[in-house]
């Protein structure tokens, strides 16, 4: 990938909750916002959803994708929200073909909307909805290795000032989310979200022993609220393996009294002198 790219994993809350003012939410909502603001604000955004899956890697390819409202049981406003960013099919395109090149089969769709593991963070972090974006599926498999190889393939596209965003929490269990929060569930938490700190954001780490990990995540610490098998952490290997190059800094935030873990690699030289910030509650 071009110098210019910056990439983010973060987490984007409880399907609509952080735009319709919930309490529960107010940290996210203040940490994304942040973040916004301590990036040159981007010329296209990519965002892996871990809302999507497909058969093969699959990009939106429309001008003009419609929003996917894929959740339920929400209030009526819930289902009002807009956010009418462009599409870009020129980088979809340089997408498909640097994944045709590396032998990776890939699909363009052009009906395919924007789920709201793009549309909750992005109009938080870029209300004015300016910004030309597109999604690219995980694969259905949810084997790390193959989006390990999705994420080397991904170096090939060239596109100035692009950041590429990874959507999904570093766990998702419900009933962890709203069962008592023992000592030992905090405690298991804890360990997976060390691991995947120094596993992600060490900058002394060799990439082939981060590499390594990622592949093999399901060795990392035991943790009751692990992400359903594959899908936040084949997001990680997707989009952590391409930056080589910069800094890598983790923020530690909360969400139903676990801990969430967003990552920032920051391949700008002149924005690697400034303060790493921590969110913790």
């Amino acid at each position: 990938m071009n110098t210019e790219t910056d990439v983010l994993f973060i987490s984007h809350g409880g399907g609509p909750m952080p735009l319709l003012g919930d309490p529960g939410h107010r940290e996210m909502v203040a940490r994304l916002t942040e973040v916004a603001g301590k990036l040159r604000k981007p010329s296209a955004i990519l965002v892996v959803s871990a809302h999507w899956e497909a058969s093969v890697p699959t990009i939106t390819s429309s001008a003009r994708p419609p929003l996917i409202y894929d959740y339920s049981g929400f209030p009526p406003e819930a289902y009002n929200i807009q956010y009418p960013c462009p599409g870009e099919p020129k980088l979809a395109c340089q997408i498909y073909q640097a994944l045709d090149q590396a032998g990776i089969r890939a699909r363009l769709d052009d009906q395919r909307g924007f789920d709201h593991g793009l549309f909750v963070p992005l109009k938080l972090m870029y209300p004015a909805a300016d910004i030309p974006c597109i999604q690219l599926s995980l694969v259905n498999s949810l084997d790390a290795s193959t989006h390990l190889a999705i994420g080397k393939a991904l170096q090939a596209v060239d596109y100035d000032n692009l950041l590429v965003i990874g959507s999904g929490f570093s766990f998702h269990n419900m009933r962890a989310f709203f069962s008592a929060n023992t000592s030992e569930v905090q405690a298991r938490n804890q360990a997976f979200e060390d691991w995947l700190e120094e596993t992600c954001a060490d900058n002394s780490m060799p990439e082939s022993e981060r590499a390594e990990r990622l592949a093999h995540w399901d060795l990392a610490p035991p943790c009751p609220v692990l992400p359903s098998p594959g899908r936040a952490s084949s997001a990680f290997a997707c989009l952590l393996w391409p930056s080589e190059q910069g800094e890598r800094r983790s923020y530690l935030g909360n969400h139903s009294r676990q801990e969430i873990r967003d990552v920032l690699l920051a391949n700008r030289e002149a924005r690697l002198k400034r303060q790493a910030w921590t969110f913790r509650v």
